[in-house]
C-alpha cells in the first residue's frame, strides 16, 4: 500500500504468501477456516500498521548567538504559542505533531510579534529537525531562524547544553 513502511509491506507480503501456500495445500473442508485465517491476518497487519505509526517528529531548537544579547532569553513560538524561552549556548528538544508548523523568535516576550520572519517546517513522523537561532547586528539587532540539515544540527549541538526547563 502507498505510504506504508518497509516493515509493514514485508509483513503484508509474507502474510499473503503464506496464506496462498496454505490454500493450495489444503483444498478440502478446511477452506472456510483458511479464508477466515486470511481475513484475520490482513486485519492484524492493518492494526499493526496503525499501532506502530508515530504521530510526532522531534524538533531541536539551538541557540549559540555569541556575546551580544547573551544575558537575555529568546522566546521561540510554534504556531503562535510560545514553546520555549531559550538562553545562550543551550538547546531544547520538542515532540511536535505531524504536519506543517510555523516557528518564529523574538527577544524575551510571551506573545509572538506580528510580521516576524517565520520558518515553516512540515514535520513527518519519527524524523528529526534542527532549527538554529541567528542574531544579525546592524543598525538594529534582528533575530532569525534557520533550519539546518541533520548533520549540521548534530554538529552544532556538540558545544551546547540541553535545556529541559525552557518553558
Amino acid at each position: 500500500m502507498l505510504g506504508e513502511t518497509p516493515d509493514i509491506y514485508l509483513l503484508r507480503t509474507m502474510t499473503v504468501t503464506l496464506t496462498s501456500a496454505l490454500l493450495v495445500v489444503c483444498r478440502s473442508w478446511q477452506r472456510p477456516f483458511l479464508i477466515l485465517l486470511l481475513l484475520a491476518a490482513c486485519w492484524s497487519t492493518d492494526s499493526m500498521a496503525q499501532g506502530s505509526s508515530e504521530t510526532t517528529g522531534t524538533v531541536y531548537l539551538l541557540r549559540r548567538t555569541g556575546y551580544s544579547g547573551s544575558m537575555d532569553g529568546y522566546s521561540v513560538f510554534m504556531d503562535g504559542s510560545r514553546i520555549c524561552l531559550l538562553n545562550n549556548k543551550k538547546y531544547s528538544v520538542h515532540q511536535v505533531p505531524v504536519g506543517e508548523h510555523k516557528f518564529s523568535v523574538r527577544f524575551n516576550g510571551n506573545n509572538e510579534k506580528e510580521n516576524t520572519e517565520q520558518v515553516v517546517i512540515t514535520v513527518e513522523a519519527g524524523k528529526d529537525y534542527y532549527i538554529t537561532i541567528d542574531q544579525r547586528s546592524g543598525w538594529t539587532v534582528k533575530l532569525t531562524l534557520q533550519e539546518l540539515a541533520a548533520s549540521s544540527g548534530k554538529k552544532a549541538m556538540e558545544d551546547l547544553t540541553r535545556d529541559d526547563n525552557c518553558d
